[in-house]
C-alpha cells in the first residue's frame, strides 16, 4: 500500500478530491432551486441541506489526512528512527513553544472577545472555561510566531540562495 501511495498518492488524492467536487456541485446545483424558492426571511432557509454533502465531505477528508499522517508518521518512525528522533524532536519544540505561550496566555476576557465568547455560549448552550480561552490564545500566538519564523527563514533562504 505505501509503494502504490508513494506513486500514485498525487493522482489517487486529486482523483477523489475532483469526484468529491462534481458531486457537491451537483447536490448544491438542485439544491440550490429549493433555496432560491424561498423568500430571504423565511427560517427554512437555514434547513435546506444541499450543501450538507460537502460539509461531511471536508470533515470526512479532514479526518482521513490526520489519521494518514499519524499511521505514516509512525511508519516512517519505525522503519528509519534516527531522522524519526529529529522528527519527535521538532514535535516536542513546538508543544514547548505552545506551552510557553499557553502560560503567557491570559484566561480572562474583556471587550469584542468577551462578546464573542457570550455568542458562543449562548448558541452553543455550553461554557468557555479559562483554561479553554488560555489554550485558543495560546495557539493563536503560537501560530503567529511560527509563521513569523517561516516568512523570516524564506526570505533568508532566498538572499541565500541570490548570493550563491
Amino acid at each position: 500500500m505505501y509503494q502504490f501511495l508513494s506513486k500514485n498518492g498525487q493522482v489517487v488524492a486529486f482523483g477523489v478530491g475532483l469526484l468529491l467536487t462534481i458531486i457537491f456541485l451537483i447536490s448544491a446545483i438542485n439544491g440550490g432551486s429549493q433555496l432560491a424558492d424561498l423568500p430571504e426571511q423565511d427560517p427554512r432557509r437555514f434547513e435546506v441541506d444541499a450543501f450538507n454533502i460537502g460539509i461531511y465531505a471536508a470533515i470526512a477528508l479532514v479526518v482521513i489526512a490526520f489519521i494518514a499522517a499519524i499511521v505514516f508518521g509512525i511508519y516512517h518512525v519505525a522503519r528509519n528512527p534516527k531522522s524519526g528522533i529529529k522528527f519527535l524532536i521538532g514535535i516536542g519544540a513546538l508543544l514547548v513553544v505552545f506551552f510557553i505561550f499557553y502560560a503567557m496566555a491570559d484566561g480572562d476576557v474583556s471587550g469584542q472577545l468577551e462578546q464573542v465568547v457570550r455568542n458562543f455560549e449562548r448558541d452553543t448552550g455550553s461554557e468557555m472555561s479559562p483554561s479553554l480561552i488560555k489554550a485558543i490564545g495560546g495557539g493563536i500566538i503560537t501560530t503567529i510566531v511560527l509563521a513569523g519564523i517561516a516568512a523570516v527563514a524564506l526570505i533568508i533562504a532566498e538572499v541565500r540562495a541570490l548570493f550563491s
